[in-house]
């Protein structure tokens, strides 16, 4: 949005006096609320318990990935209240970002540490889920080797395998079979 002159109107004709005097106090007037609105979030932001953040957004994690229950609300308004609530931490961050060091690698820690509880939360409900969905039958099962100690069938014993250029008999492994 660009600035206008106060010298003209929108078609370009010259501005009545009064009329311009009310449009650059209209002008300062916005810039002393912005001003205003800036220091008051800035204030809320302060406000906001950080751990308290993390407190709620690990409550969600616990509703959204409950393997018992469905979730009470739909994931639409779940993905929103942790967008909102990751906002608002990010918000808290970029303000110790800038006063307080040691807190900024505090926070930044306890927002690592929830990330990878988030994950594994979310692969074991994942793989919770996708074990109840398998049946027994889909399951494919080993197939039975014979023991060391058991005696070897016929087809699994040495036989005397002899070529023309050699002399003696050897003894060798028979051929194996394909699997197909």
């Amino acid at each position: 949005m660009g600035k206008r002159s106060t010298q003209n109107t929108k078609s370009g004709r010259a501005m009545n006096p009064a009329d311009q005097a009310r449009k650059e106090a209209r002008r300062r007037e916005l810039k002393k609320n912005k001003k205003q609105r800036l220091v008051v979030r800035e204030a809320v932001i302060k406000a906001k318990d950080p751990k308290k953040v993390i407190e709620e957004l690990e409550r969600l994690d616990q509703m959204e990935y409950n393997i018992n229950e469905a979730p009470p609300l739909p994931d639409h308004v779940l993905l929103e209240r942790r967008r909102r609530l990751l906002g608002n931490f990010n918000r808290c961050l970029s303000l110790y970002e800038k006063d307080d060091k040691t807190t900024y690698n505090d926070l930044k820690k306890m927002l690592a540490q929830y990330h990878r509880k988030h994950d594994d939360l979310r692969k074991y409900y994942d793989s919770v889920k996708r074990a109840q969905s398998v049946t027994v039958d889909d399951i494919p099962l080993p197939i039975a080797m014979p023991d060391d100690d058991a005696p070897m069938e016929e087809e699994h014993s040495l036989q005397p395998v002899r070529h023309i250029s050699q002399g003696p008999a050897v003894l060798a492994a028979p051929r194996m079979l394909s699997w197909e």
